[in-house]
């Protein structure tokens, strides 16, 4: 408890010493008047410079003046230090002052609404609207840029506090300190009064913006379609893709000549050449988009809503290829940047990214035009089958628009470029094969269950094997579905047959089984099978690696497909089910033998799994130590009563026995006779 309370102590009595520095809510008046003392600064000392702008002036004055007769009490060395700062104080003042006279919420520009527009002025819009929105841009920039340093500023006054409070008030660092404070506090209201300004004008841009959207709005149902001439748009189609082709084979020219050169100069060039080539490609797309709103305005019934989509879609996808090229482009801009710098030669890599800022205002002038075609397409085509179809490929639209990344490549088999939506397509595609496979397989059994006619087997091998087939060709197709040659992928295949051989001998051994088993039709499901370990039972399934068998007593058994192919086993009804049996059984010595066999024939036939056309036979097999040995003979039938093999001996050696009672024929069992003999004493010695 003492330690407690001395470490309480130690704690505290520092802030106790330094009491003048905590809020108290009890500073006079004339104190809050005067300005702030860097040696002796109190927690509410801003208070002093936050007034209204009108009185700041006289404030600052005040703070200038204090900080000049301080200066002149300062010893030199003291001063050598502090003049920098107050410096810098007195220059923060004005700005902070100058700043907080601004006058940042202004009205926006008024947006004049004309009655009628003409298709050029329409398309001037959409230029207007992308210059606002880059200012916009830009302005958010600024605006997340200024937070971030309010972020770092005000982390640094922090610090400067904490070490400021551990100071005693006779330390000569605490007035360095106190100075450096007030700077960095008036650099930090300066930014928070800019980050103010920037948020207002912010929000003037978006309002101007929003006002230009609804002016588009306006003069999208209000275009003067007379003075549009499709042939002047057409040739400006035809000039674009002349200029593509130009820019086309300058590249080549270009990646030709400096092929064997590597030097920064040599890159610059080709990266320029590449975003001339992408620039023509944009002012092509540019251009027929362009086309493609003026036939929708002038004659709409001359283009489908599919055909409409169709265009549009080749060209947004043209589009959002280069998008993807723009980040690449632009690291390579600014590497070349930071190359040319070293070697003082940065007007090629200044050139490469003005063009790419260039780049950047078509793209976005020609995704207004794509957004104007689509609302051009709902205005002119108001058919119940336009708008279905309109809604679909929007629908479709917003898909490939939201599902861009999953195109990305992630990595590549080959010469096959392997993306997300790839892999996705093809785990798909084996998915639907594998219902599809499995409904027939379900479908086929159920048609084999109604036909009770016909083999039961034969249906399920039909089941599986399309099965198999369904699931290989489904597998085919999905590897073909994301670009693999089969012959790299044959190849692969090769080099890990070796791992396979080793790893994965068994299975392959195994499968490869169960299909030569469902196609040489020696073992199929419901055949009654006698393995060589004894197990005896029925064929319930016949699967990729084992075969499950259920043995009479109702325990399934799992057998690999290649010991049913490699191993011998009794197929009891493999090609015909009708079999003979032998029944032994034995009667007693003096037993009359036609009696016996008479007996033994009317116990088959009572039995129901006897074949009536064919007479059973009682063979005499021979004379034991206590009986007479004979043979039943008899052919049986077991499936036309549905009965396992294994009981039919069961049942004629019960009807024998029951047979044997009747006709009052003995059954023999062992007899032992034991002869006690006397044996004379012995005569006794003379």
């Amino acid at each position: 408890m003492r330690q407690l309370f001395l470490l309480f102590f130690c704690f505290f009595s520092p802030l106790v010493a330094q009491q003048d520095l905590l809020p108290n809510g009890k500073e006079t008046s004339k104190e809050q008047e005067l300005p702030p003392n860097p040696q002796l600064l109190k927690p509410a000392w801003w208070d002093f410079f936050a007034v209204d702008p009108e009185k700041l002036p006289a404030q600052i004055e005040k703070m200038k003046t204090f900080l000049h007769r301080m200066q002149e009490d300062l010893t030199p060395t003291q001063q050598s230090e502090a003049a920098p700062l107050i410096q810098q104080i007195q220059v923060g003042l004005q700005t902070y002052s100058d700043i907080s006279k601004q006058k940042w919420s202004q009205p926006p520009p008024e947006v004049t609404v004309k009655e009628k527009y003409t298709f050029q002025e329409f398309l001037q819009l959409g230029y207007h609207l992308r210059d606002v929105h880059e200012v916009c841009d830009r302005q958010e920039l600024k605006i997340v840029m200024e937070k971030a340093n309010l972020r770092s500023d005000q982390s640094y006054l922090d610090s400067l506090t904490v070490s400021y409070l551990s100071l005693s008030k006779a330390d000569p660092s605490r007035l360095i300190k106190g100075l450096t404070i007030i700077g960095t506090k008036i650099s930090l209201e300066t930014d928070k009064k800019r980050l103010d300004g920037l948020k207002i004008q912010a929000d003037r841009e978006k309002l101007l913006l929003h006002e230009i959207q609804k002016e588009v709005a306006f003069a999208r149902g209000h275009i003067d379609t007379s003075q549009i001439a499709l042939p002047l748009f057409e040739q400006e189609v035809t000039r674009a893709k002349i200029q593509l082709r130009q820019a086309q084979v300058s590249l080549l020219e270009k990646q030709t000549q400096l092929a064997t050169q590597e030097s920064t100069e040599a890159n610059s060039e080709i990266l320029n050449q590449t975003l001339m080539r992408s620039r023509a490609e944009v002012n092509l797309i540019r251009a027929q988009l362009t086309y493609i709103l003026a036939q929708i305005l002038l004659h709409p019934e001359k283009k489908t809503v599919k055909d409409l989509y169709s265009q549009l879609n080749e060209l947004s996808e043209k589009q959002t290829q280069i998008i993807r090229e723009l980040e690449h482009w632009e690291k390579a801009a600014n590497h070349l940047l930071e190359l040319s710098i070293e070697i003082d030669d940065n007007g090629k890599a200044h050139a490469s990214l003005q063009t790419l800022q260039v780049l950047h205002d078509e793209i976005f002038f020609n995704e207004f035009l794509l957004t104007q075609a689509d609302q051009f397409i709902q205005i002119r085509y108001i058919s119940l089958g336009d708008r279905i179809h309109s809604y679909w490929e929007k629908i479709k639209s917003d898909f490939r628009r939201y599902s861009r990344w999953s195109h990305v490549s992630l990595f590549k088999i080959g010469q096959a470029p392997i993306t997300f939506y790839g892999i996705l397509k093809l785990i798909c595609t084996i998915v639907i094969a594998y219902f599809l496979a499995k409904f027939i397989q379900i479908w086929i059994n159920f048609v084999g269950k109604r036909q009770k006619k016909i083999n039961q087997a034969g249906f399920y091998t039909l089941g599986r094997l399309l099965y198999y087939c369904i699931m290989i060709l489904g597998i085919i197709i999905a590897i073909s579905s994301i670009g693999i040659d089969f012959t790299t992928f044959a190849v692969i295949v090769g080099a890990l047959s070796v791992g396979i051989g080793f790893g994965l001998q068994s299975i392959v051994n195994n499968f490869i089984s169960g299909i030569i088993l469902l196609l040489e039709k020696k073992l199929r499901v419901r055949d009654y099978v006698q393995l060589e370990s004894g197990e005896i039972g029925v064929v319930m399934e016949i699967n990729v690696r084992t075969t499950l068998i259920k043995t009479f007593d109702n325990v399934e058994v799992l057998v690999p497909n290649a010991d049913l192919v490699s191993k011998k086993f009794i197929n009891w009804t493999l090609s015909d089910k009708i079999r003979r049996l032998r029944i032994p059984f034995s009667v007693a010595f003096g037993s009359d033998k036609d009696k016996v066999k008479e007996a033994a024939i009317d116990a088959a036939m009572k039995v129901p799994t006897t074949i009536k056309d064919r007479q059973p036979q009682v063979w005499h097999v021979g004379i034991g130590e206590s009986s007479l040995d004979f043979e039943l003979v008899v052919w049986v039938n077991e499936h036309q009563q549905g009965l396992p093999p294994i009981a039919t001996k069961a049942m004629y050696t019960w009807e024998i026995e029951s047979a044997l009672r009747r006709y009052n024929i003995s059954i023999p069992f062992p007899v032992r006779d034991v002869r006690i003999t006397e044996t004379p004493p012995p005569k006794s010695p003379e």
